[in-house]
């Protein structure tokens, strides 16, 4: 089912108000070929004949003494149901994208947990300061969000099939197995759902999607820009290449063109984009046939049967 490419992924210099993708040394890209993806306007949402996956959620809230960062727990239940909205392809029915598919992905609160610490919640983001946050708080089984002060990154989620060195652990087995410590996903406690800032720019809480998308596999839509072929981009046949991350409104973004020799033009509603909330909705199909992959070969406990 299964043939690895290896490749050589390129860091991407994103303005201050982008999330970027956590440093990696060198990758294998899986290379997949959607299987049975109907084309053309549908309703309900699609479904690829994957089983249902039910996935725990444990959210790590790190606050500072002053309450900054301290997350409300109906908030985190908030931001775990804009999860399933988006996973079932009903945020793309309602916003009236042409191909809404469903991913059977079911995501249930297994735990909350606050930790006061005004030194890990600045420093949150910082590579020498992860591999104690994430071994003290992780929980096995789950799929570990950790709630700080991620600040100009916005977010950072571990890609299953990347290598990456881990601050004080050299020998760690690569790619890290499913149950690893340090796989999981950090997101700035500013970005949840009902967000205020930048003007609710992300209010509708679908950054955590997009770095959900990361810790299923899935590239950034920009990755690669418009030169070579599928593999040097995030390996996706209905994802359209394209060049940075524009940050427009949504009228403006209609019909942009950044690769104009190519034979598509952006897909700048994709949640793999970094645009306004308002702006995204949407997995591909081929997207979610790529993710449901990732899972059965990186993460076989969660996936069950495939």
């Amino acid at each position: 089912m299964t043939n690895f490419k290896r490749l050589l992924l390129l860091m991407f210099l994103i303005p201050v108000c982008a999330e970027k993708l956590i440093t990696v040394t060198e990758a294998k890209l899986p290379s997949y070929s959607p299987n049975a993806i109907p084309t053309g306007p549908l309703e309900p949402p699609i479904v690829l004949d994957w089983p249902v996956i039910t996935q725990p959620i444990s959210f790590h809230v790190l606050y500072k003494s002053d309450g900054t960062g301290n997350v409300l727990n109906q908030t985190l239940v908030k931001q775990t149901e804009k999860l399933n909205y988006a996973f079932s392809g009903k945020d793309a029915v309602k916003k009236k994208y042409t191909k809404p598919t469903n991913a059977n992905i079911k995501f249930v609160v297994n735990s909350i947990d606050y930790t006061k610490n005004d030194e890990w919640f600045s420093n949150c983001a910082l590579w020498n300061y992860q591999p104690t946050i994430k071994r003290a708080l992780f929980r096995p089984n789950s799929y570990n969000v950790y709630i700080c002060n991620v600040d100009v990154n916005l977010g950072l989620s571990l890609i299953p099939y990347q290598e990456t060195k881990i601050y004080g652990y050299p020998n760690e087995p690569m790619p890290l197995p499913e149950n690893h410590w340090y796989l999981g996903t950090l997101i700035d406690h500013k970005l949840l759902v009902d967000s205020k800032v930048f003007k609710g720019r992300w209010s509708q809480g679908l950054m955590l999607v997009h770095e959900t998308g990361h810790h299923y596999g899935l590239m950034h839509l920009y990755q690669g820009g418009c030169i070579g072929d599928e593999t040097y981009s995030d390996n996706i046949m209905d994802t359209p290449r394209q060049v940075g991350n524009p940050s427009k409104s949504c009228p403006q973004l209609k019909g942009y063109d950044s690769c104009p020799k190519l034979a598509r033009k952006d897909d700048n509603s994709n949640y793999m984009s970094i645009n306004y909330d308002s702006c995204r909705s949407h997995f591909t199909p081929g997207q979610v046939s790529y993710l449901r992959h990732i899972i059965c070969d990186y993460k076989p406990k969660l996936a069950g049967l495939c």
